[in-house]
């Protein structure tokens, strides 16, 4: 069914900087986090103090994104936290205009509420092109499927 923009924005607006009510699926969010393990990074915290920590609750507290990009954005910020000032304040000035511009806000809330389906899950990288899985989850079994995409 087609939304106009103006009522997916009141709808946008409305739930924004409020936590999530849907479910997580964490090996999906973990996956960006998990494919750069490789590559250089202040600190990680180890799955054990993630653990200790109740990570996934922490998460699920936190998670106020609008997208599956933004998921694992947060799962990987939280478990790789930046020492970098510069990062810092980079990343602060984005909020801080997210949270005073309503206009900018809303052009960004309604791009990413594009990448809310499963298939925007990050999933690696298959032959340079970005490679996406649609993943079905039947909460009866417990049980998930999926479909590569490749783009």
């Amino acid at each position: 069914m087609w939304t106009s923009a103006r009522k997916r924005l009141r709808r946008l607006e409305a739930s924004w900087q409020q936590p999530g009510l849907r479910s997580v699926h964490f090996p999906q969010v973990a996956r960006y986090y998990d494919a750069v393990q490789h590559e250089p990074a202040y600190y990680r915290l180890p799955d054990q103090t993630w653990e200790d920590l109740n990570g996934e609750l922490l998460f699920e507290l936190l998670d106020a994104t609008v997208s599956r990009v933004g998921q694992q954005c947060l799962y990987h910020r939280l478990r790789s936290p930046l020492a970098d000032e510069a990062a810092l304040h980079e990343f602060d000035a984005a909020a801080t205009l997210l949270g005073q511009q309503p206009a900018a806000r809303g052009q960004t809330l309604l791009a990413l509420d594009q990448l809310t389906a499963d298939e925007t899950y990050y999933s690696g990288f298959v032959n340079g092109l970005p490679n996406f899985r649609r993943v079905w989850y039947d909460s009866r079994s417990g049980q998930t499927s999926s479909v590569h995409r490749r783009w």
